[in-house]
């Protein structure tokens, strides 16, 4: 059985602006429903093709940005980032597999990062309750 193929909404630039302009804890808010809503998680992937970027704090803590949408992470492609592509992550993989693994490395997930590198950090077991709370909306829902 092959890999679902990523599905994402058309977005155009006056959309783009005004999310990405949103406060921080407002982008979360949006990255989970726009998560549960298209069933996918966009992070992204190291020119190589050698797994997904990370970036590590003073303190030695590592992080892992993730987006709703390949073209905010398309964004992010800049700097240390340049060079990198958008990378889709299922969502109940995200949840049932990497999310815990993330908890158990102590890695913390940076949500909806901007180009200036501000973003929502959430820890993994956080994120993974929020994401399976609005899932089971769409589920009882029959969506």
């Amino acid at each position: 059985m092959s890999e679902p193929e990523p599905r994402t909404w058309a977005m155009n630039d006056e959309e783009f602006r005004a999310v990405s302009a949103l406060p921080a804890g407002e982008r979360y808010n949006h990255f989970v429903k726009g998560v549960a809503d298209w069933e996918w998680v966009w992070a992204l992937e190291q020119a190589d093709g050698k797994g997904l970027v990370q970036s590590v704090d003073d303190d030695g803590v590592s992080y892992l940005a993730v987006w709703p949408h390949p073209r905010y992470a398309e964004a992010c492609a800049v700097g240390d980032w340049q060079g990198t592509a958008p990378a889709a992550i299922e969502v109940h993989d995200w949840v049932v597999e990497i999310l815990p693994r993330l908890a158990g490395e102590g890695t913390k997930i940076v949500v909806f990062e901007t180009p200036g590198r501000q973003g929502f950090i959430v820890p993994p077991e956080g994120m993974k309750e929020d994401i399976e709370s609005e899932l089971s909306l769409y589920e009882s829902s029959g969506e």
